[in-house]
C-alpha cells in the first residue's frame, strides 16, 4: 500500500511539474489561407532523448497540444500532406533550483547542422507556452503540362536543319541564275566560272545521277544477250569447218 501510494504521489508531482506546449496554425495566405483545410492526417511529433516520443493530432481549432512534457530537448516536426513546415527545437528546463516551474523555449533549427546551432527564438514561457507556426510552402506533386510554344518549336535542331535545307534547295538555283547580275562578271570571267562549274564535283555528281536515272536496264540486257549470241555464231561455224 505504501509503495503504491508513493508511486501515485510521484506521478502526480511529475504531472504537476510537467510543462504544456500548444502549437497553433494561423491563416497564412497565400500558402494556407484557411487552416481548416488541413487534412485530418496532419500531426506533430516531438522527439526527445532515445525512447522518448510524443505525438499530437490536429484538433478542430487548428492546434496541436502536448499536455505533459518532461525536462528534455526535443525536435518538433509537423507532418502534413499538402504543406511543408520547418523543424523547431523545444527545450524544457527548470526555471530555478528551488522552483517547481519550468522554462519552455522554442527555436528555429536547421537539419544537417549541429544541435547546438540554434536559430531565431520563436517563443518562450513558463510551464505553459503557446506559439504560432506557419507553413513555409505548399507541396506540389504534379507538373503542369506546358502549352504549345512556337519559338521553342522553331528552335528545335530538326526544324532548323529542315529550314536550312529548304533555303538551300530553293535559294541556290536563284543565286546561281542571278550570279552574273550580282557579281557583275565580265564575259571572260563568266566563261571561266561556267567551265569550273562543269568540271567541278557538283557537275560530276549531277552527271552521275543523270546517267543512273537514264540507265536502260532492258536495253542493257538485250544488248548483252545479242552480243553473246553473235559471239557464239562464228565459233559454231568454225567448228563445222574443221569437221569438214
Amino acid at each position: 500500500m505504501r509503495l503504491s501510494f508513493l508511486a501515485t504521489v510521484l506521478t502526480a508531482a511529475q504531472a504537476i511539474s510537467a510543462a504544456k506546449l500548444t502549437i497553433s496554425i494561423p491563416p497564412s495566405p497565400p500558402v494556407l489561407p484557411n487552416p481548416a483545410t488541413l487534412p485530418s492526417s496532419t500531426h506533430a511529433v516531438l522527439l526527445g532523448s532515445p525512447g522518448i516520443k510524443h505525438t499530437a493530432p490536429l484538433r478542430r481549432d487548428n492546434t496541436f497540444v502536448f499536455p505533459s512534457l518532461a525536462e528534455d530537448s526535443y525536435l518538433l516536426t509537423i507532418y502534413s500532406r499538402d504543406h511543408a513546415f520547418a523543424p523547431y527545437r523545444v527545450d524544457i528546463t527548470k526555471a530555478a533550483a528551488a522552483s517547481a516551474q519550468q522554462d519552455v523555449n522554442v527555436w528555429w533549427t536547421y537539419r544537417g547542422n549541429e544541435w547546438s546551432n540554434k536559430g531565431p527564438l520563436l517563443g518562450s514561457g513558463q510551464d505553459d507556452l503557446r506559439v504560432e507556426i506557419r507553413p513555409t510552402a505548399m507541396k506540389d506533386f504534379y507538373q503542369q503540362r506546358g502549352g504549345f510554344n512556337l519559338v521553342g518549336f522553331l528552335k528545335s535542331p530538326m526544324i532548323l536543319m529542315g529550314l536550312v535545307s529548304v533555303v538551300m534547295i530553293f535559294g541556290m538555283p536563284y543565286l546561281m541564275e542571278n550570279s552574273e547580275a550580282l557579281l557583275d562578271l565580265d564575259p571572260e570571267t563568266k566563261k571561266e566560272f561556267e567551265e569550273m562549274q562543269k568540271s567541278g564535283p557538283t557537275a560530276q555528281a549531277s552527271s552521275a545521277v543523270d546517267s543512273i536515272q537514264n540507265f536502260d536496264l532492258a536495253g542493257f540486257l538485250s544488248g548483252k544477250s545479242a552480243s553473246s549470241s553473235g559471239a557464239a555464231t562464228p565459233s559454231a561455224a568454225g567448228g563445222g569447218a574443221k569437221k569438214r
